[in-house]
């Protein structure tokens, strides 16, 4: 009889030491910090969990973040393009959960600098081609200015990040000004497009050969003209046939 008694006893103790346990944990609520708020574009920020409860898992969503979600109790995100984002955490413990939304938490600033530069899909065209130009710069502008100038004067004007034009015949001087909220940059490429009428010819040759041979050597000369030739006409000084009507001659020089 003894013994039953102290067995009611013990689980007695027991059960009143779980209970006077679970009240000592506190409720399960989402909360957290960071080291900063606020960064240049490219930066990172370090999360850190302040939750109540004793959470287990912790499923972070960064808007805007690389990476954009992480498991970790105190993850490092990267936050490369200007914006406001919101931060949210969700907690968990057993079969309990929690969460909280940080709305507009992060700012990233535009960088202090940026640099003007681009590209064109061709730098010989006709006046029937569009040319595509493809905008290089760096430091995240968010405003375009491109000016296209030939020697006499004509000038074309974009304001588009990545313009697709037609042009006139002539040469064309291509400049870009680029600006964000916080700097701007210019870049000018001379001579740098060179358009030409589709129903006229712009004469060009090269040759795949070595221009310095050894007397009695040959070179092959090769037509590179724009437009549409129907006629060649060479002349070759010094050649052993100073003269030919073929479009890619091979010509022997003896002297």
């Amino acid at each position: 009889m003894k013994y039953r008694q102290y067995i009611l006893a013990a689980v007695s103790v027991i059960m009143l030491a779980s209970c006077e346990d679970d009240t000592k944990i506190e409720p399960l609520e989402a909360n957290m910090t960071s080291d900063r708020t606020k960064v240049e574009a490219g930066e990172k920020i370090c999360f850190m969990d302040r939750s109540t409860g004793n959470p287990a898992r912790w499923d972070w969503t960064f808007e805007g973040g690389e990476p954009a979600t992480s498991q970790l109790f105190s993850p490092e995100i990267v936050y490369n393009v200007p914006g406001t984002y919101s931060v949210t955490l969700r907690v968990g413990r057993g079969e309990n959960s929690a969460e909280k939304v940080y709305t507009e938490y992060i700012t990233v600033a535009y960088p202090g600098e940026v640099t003007a530069d681009f590209e064109a899909d061709k730098l010989n065209a006709y006046n029937t081609d569009e040319v595509t130009f493809t905008d290089r710069s760096s430091g995240f502008p968010t405003s375009w200015d491109w000016t296209f100038t030939t020697a006499d004067g004509r000038t074309v004007k974009s304001t588009e990040q990545n313009p697709v034009l037609k042009f006139e015949p002539g040469l064309y001087t291509v400049t870009l000004t680029v600006s964000n909220p916080n700097a701007n940059s210019t870049v000018t490429k001379t001579d740098y497009l060179n358009v030409i009428d589709h129903d006229a010819v712009a004469a060009e040759f090269g040759t795949s050969t070595p221009l310095l041979i050894l007397a009695g050597g040959t070179v092959t000369f090769e037509d590179r003209t724009m437009g549409r030739p129907e006629a060649w006409n060479w002349i070759f000084e010094g050649a052993d046939t100073p003269t030919s009507t073929d479009r890619n001659p091979t010509v022997k020089y003896s002297n």
